[in-house]
């Protein structure tokens, strides 16, 4: 069975460090996907990764552009895994016609391992299908 896929996109350089040592620790079977605009996170969203991707944690300001462009590219692909969202401006800052595309919004700063249970919770339903379908 082929490894999930994590994306996380944040403009500040400490933030990726910090996703990227956290979600290796969490998830070891997963390849950590890191973006620092929008761009970035947008070009990941490929058919090729959006199968594998499990989870997206997106900064809702991301310098060239915001989470809702990268939401707004991840389901033009088909994603269906869970997507969160940290910003400074909750809740001001989600658009309202984003509210059912987002699974949790969270404000800055942040608690870590909130996000690690969340994820374990977006993860385990999308490995666990990848592995009833290769096994059909």
């Amino acid at each position: 069975m082929e490894n999930g896929k994590i994306l996380a996109a944040d403009d500040e350089m400490g933030m990726r460090e910090i996703y990227s040592t956290l979600f290796q620790s969490a998830f070891p079977t997963h390849e950590i996907l890191l973006a620092e605009s929008a761009a970035g996170a947008k070009a990941f969203c490929t058919l090729s990764n959006i199968r594998l991707l499990d989870a997206v944690v997106l900064d809702g300001n991301l310098g060239d552009g915001y989470a809702w462009d990268v939401v707004d590219s991840l389901i033009s692909y088909g994603y269906k895994g869970g997507i969160i969202v940290v910003t400074g401006g909750f809740p001001k800052a989600v658009p309202s016609d984003y509210f059912d595309r987002i699974d949790v919004t969270l404000k800055k700063p942040v608690d870590l391992d909130l996000i690690v249970s969340l994820m374990t919770h977006f993860i385990k339903p999308r490995v666990d299908e990848r592995w009833k379908n290769q096994n059909q």
